[in-house]
C-alpha cells in the first residue's frame, strides 16, 4: 500500500543553524523551511520554547488538573493558552515512568473554566494515556505546537486572493495521530470568501487538527507558485522522544537538528525495526527523490548480523535491487515514510550519538 501523494515529489533542503541563548535553559536552533510549488516532505526538527512549567497537585475526572507554577522565569496562567494550540510534556521527576510523553491541552475548556484548572484531551496525538501522566507530582512543560494554519495560512490566503490560485491546488498531508491514517487536507473557500481546511470526506477541520507534532513530518504542495521561505527558531531537543508508531504508514522526521545516521542514531534493530535477509514482511523506509519513490528495507545478513538499509527493487518489491544500493543518512529536516508491519507503542527517537 502507498499513500496517494502527488507524483512530482521534491526533497526540501532544510537549513539548520544553532546558537545559544542566556534566556533559555536549552540550546536554541534555527530552521528554514521553503514552500515550493513541488511536493515536499519536511519535518521541523526544533520545538517552540516552553511557555512555562507546572507541577500537578491533584487530578479530577481523569483529565482536569490542579497545578502549581514551577517556572523560574515565567509564571504560567490559563490566559496564556488563548489563540494557541498547546501540549504538555512530562519533564520530571527524572524517575517518572512517562518521561518525555505528551498530552494535548483543551484550550477552550481550560479558558472557559473559572477555577484556573488545566483541562486535557483524549486525543490520537497523545503519546500515551492521560492516567500515566496526570498524577500528583508530575512536572510538565507547556509548549505551543507548530501548525499549518499559523505557519502558512496568511501566505496561502494572499496567493488565493491576489494570485488567482485555486484553493484546491494546495495540498497538505499530516501524521494525524496514533491509530489514525495520514490526514490529507485541502482548502475550501465558501461564498463569503472565508477559507477552511477540509479532509477527504469534505469535513471542515479546525486549526487544532493542523498541528505538526515534533517527530512527525508535513507533506506539502504549495499551490502553483513558489511559496515563502520561513525562518523559525526554537529549542533544540536533547532528550529522548517517545513516539508510538502505528501499523502501516507513518510520516516521520528525526526530531533533532542533525542529519539522521541510520543504524547509529535511529533505524536499527534496537529501534524496533523489523528487518530480514530479503525484503519480505519487513518494515520499509521510503524516501522521495524527484519523481521517484525509493523504498529501503533493513537487511539482516545471513550470518545473523544486522546490516544497513538496502534499496528494494521498484518493480519486484519482494526482492533487493542490484547492484546493492544503501541509504545511510537522512538530511536534517527531511521527512520520510516508515511502513510498520506491526505497531510499536514503545518506539522512541534518541538524540544523536557522539
Amino acid at each position: 500500500m502507498t499513500p496517494t501523494f502527488p507524483t512530482n515529489i521534491r526533497i526540501a533542503v532544510a537549513q539548520i543553524f544553532l546558537f545559544s541563548s542566556a534566556l533559555f535553559a536549552q540550546e536554541m536552533a534555527g530552521y528554514q523551511l521553503e514552500a515550493s510549488n513541488d511536493f515536499e516532505l519536511v519535518g521541523i526538527p526544533i520545538q517552540r520554547p516552553e511557555l512555562a512549567t507546572i507541577k500537578i497537585k491533584s487530578v479530577e475526572q481523569g483529565l482536569i488538573a490542579n497545578w502549581d507554577s514551577a517556572s523560574t522565569s515565567q509564571t504560567f496562567a490559563i490566559p496564556m493558552l488563548k489563540n494557541r494550540e498547546c501540549y504538555a510534556e512530562v519533564i520530571g521527576p527524572s524517575s517518572h515512568s512517562a518521561l518525555g510523553h505528551r498530552l494535548e491541552i483543551d484550550e477552550f475548556a481550560s479558558m472557559m473554566g473559572k477555577d484556573a484548572k488545566l483541562v486535557f484531551k483524549v486525543s490520537p496525538k497523545n503519546s500515551t494515556t492521560p492516567d500515566k501522566v496526570l498524577v500528583p507530582g508530575t512536572e510538565l512543560a507547556i509548549r505551543e505546537h507548530f501548525d499549518v494554519s499559523s505557519l502558512l495560512g496568511d501566505s496561502i490566503k494572499k496567493q488565493i486572493r491576489y494570485g488567482n490560485q485555486k484553493p484546491e491546488s494546495f495540498l497538505f498531508f499530516l501524521n494525524y495521530g496514533v491509530g489514525e491514517e495520514i490526514l490529507k487536507l485541502t482548502l475550501l473557500r465558501n461564498l463569503n470568501g472565508s477559507l477552511f481546511w477540509m479532509d477527504p470526506s469534505s469535513k471542515i477541520v479546525k486549526r487544532e487538527d493542523t498541528t505538526i507534532p515534533i517527530g512527525s513530518a508535513l507533506g506539502i504542495k504549495f499551490g502553483l507558485l513558489r511559496g515563502p521561505v520561513l525562518g523559525l527558531t526554537g529549542d533544540q531537543r536533547s532528550t529522548p522522544l517517545p513516539f508510538p508508531l502505528r501499523t502501516g504508514w507513518n510520516l516521520l522526521s528525526y526530531p533533532y537538528p542533525k542529519d539522521l545516521r541510520l543504524g547509529i542514531d535511529w533505524g536499527g534493530l534496537d529501534s524496533g525495526i523489523l528487518g530480514g535477509t530479503v525484503p519480505q514482511n519487513t518494515d520499509l523506509l521510503q524516501i522521495h527523490q524527484g519523481t521517484k519513490k525509493v523504498s529501503y528495507a533493513f537487511e539482516i545478513l545471513p550470518s545473523g548480523l544486522s546490516g544497513r538499509w538496502r534499496q528494494v527493487h521498484s518493480g519486484r518489491p519482494g526482492e533487493w535491487k542490484f547492484p546493492a544500493t544503501y541509504l545511510d543518512v537522512v538530511p536534517a529536516g527531511q521527512g520520510f515514510l516508515l511502513w510498520k508491519v506491526k505497531a510499536d507503542s514503545n518506539h522512541r527517537f534518541h538524540p544523536p550519538k557522539t
